[in-house]
């Protein structure tokens, strides 16, 4: 069922199945919040990946309660649809306990997601969202998306737990090449540049600020159905676990923090994204030294620069993006008209759209599964797009 109101366009039952909400800057990549509060179509590398689904989730392990990964149910056509399938779907999460999924809330540039903790009387909301500010075209560029996971105890009872955030290493398309950074509120994942050049410095920061954070890197000789396994018990000891080894090569990591709400109180635990790749392999025209490189690159000398900028600015760019959104979906423009635009807005999010070194706007007519289509900010689709006009108007060509 959907259903529009001024709070946002609300998601029930099967129309969760095929929901993805783009997360990012303007031409600077996305990821994507599904309807039940997963992740999938993270396309960071300067062109769409949107198959891709990663190893990467929530988890909230209350004490003398079964452990839950913070999302809801699986969509079928997943179950049965993906590649593997037929071979048990081994190298995702999709065996653990997870939570129920209740509703999705579309809000442009917000989302939230809202699950039942089936053994617990504590309600869970998963919001996500991206700087958007119209005229501020730099803060609305940034490589950088945030979920916000709301936990509020609605029994009569003290709750104590553990919040965890896990992700595989999904920026190393080698083994060779990967290395996991702990950092004291997260860790950054890396794919390190190969000596032919045939992969590039990619990276990734998840961080929890604000919280007594404990990191694990996951580390062995083992497979990666090794690893699943001891991260789940890892999860299920209800500890805050810290673990550094002295070898960065790992397959992922972990970030724990404490829960803790007495009755009727509610706690947020913000998890914010960030990722820095300066260079790319996408191009078009015959000149074959010439790539596309990302506008941030000229902004930010490293992941760290993004990841510390996107920290100590968050409630600032947060506040401003809320503005936006509100004046918006609290106008008197009919509910069909908010729906519309809030929703073709998206593009801006999505890979379709990329953004020079030199500050200039490059476009795809339109994205196919892993690849652009149609070259090169064609006239007869971006000559008469009226949002970057409107909202920022710095984009447009003189």
């Amino acid at each position: 069922m959907k259903v529009l109101t001024r709070n946002g366009c609300v998601y029930t039952g099967r129309n969760l199945d095929h929901i993805m909400f783009p997360m990012g800057g303007i031409g600077a990549g996305m990821m994507c919040l599904e309807g039940n509060g997963s992740f999938s179509g993270i396309s960071i590398k300067h062109k769409p990946e949107i198959p891709k689904i990663v190893y990467m989730f929530a988890s909230i392990a209350i004490d003398g309660k079964t452990p839950r990964i913070i999302e809801g149910d699986i969509p079928e056509w997943k179950i049965f649809g993906l590649p593997d399938a037929g071979n048990g779907l081994g190298s995702t999460n999709f065996g653990l306990p997870r939570c129920k999924t209740l509703s999705f809330t579309g809000r442009f540039p917000f989302a939230t997601v809202k699950v039942k903790h089936p053994e617990s009387l504590i309600d869970i909301s998963i919001c996500g969202w991206s700087p958007f500010i119209p005229v501020d075209a730099d803060n609305s560029s940034l490589p950088v998306c945030a979920v916000e996971y709301i936990f509020k105890n609605v029994s009569s009872k003290k709750i104590k737990g553990v919040f965890g955030f896990h992700s595989k290493n999904f920026v190393a398309e080698k083994t060779q090449l990967q290395e996991t950074i702990p950092l004291k509120d997260g860790f950054i994942l890396v794919q390190k540049k190969d000596e032919e050049q045939k992969f590039l410095e990619s990276s990734f920061s998840i961080r929890i600020p604000g919280e007594k954070t404990g990191v694990c890197q996951w580390c062995g000789s083992g497979g990666f159905s090794d690893t699943h396994q001891i991260l789940w018990r890892d999860i299920c000891s209800s500890m805050l676990i810290s673990r550094k080894e002295e070898q960065r090569y790992s397959r992922g990591a972990s970030a724990y923090t404490n829960v803790e709400l007495l009755p009727q109180q509610t706690k947020t635990i913000k998890v914010l994204f960030s990722w820095y790749v300066p260079d790319s392999y996408t191009k078009t025209g015959d000149d074959p030294s010439e790539f596309y490189q990302p506008w941030y690159a000229s902004r930010f000398k490293s992941i760290e620069d993004v990841s510390d900028y996107w920290v100590d600015n968050y409630n600032d760019l947060k506040k401003k993006t809320s503005r936006f959104s509100d004046a918006l979906f609290s106008s008197n423009i009919p509910l069909e008209i908010i729906d519309a635009v809030s929703s073709n807005l998206s593009i801006f999010k999505s890979p379709t759209m990329l953004r020079q070194k030199d500050g200039k706007l490059w476009c795809w007519e339109g994205c196919c599964d892993s690849c652009g289509c149609c070259a090169g900010s064609c006239t007869h689709v971006w000559n008469y797009c009226q949002a970057t006009a409107h909202l920022f108007s710095s984009l447009e060509d003189p």
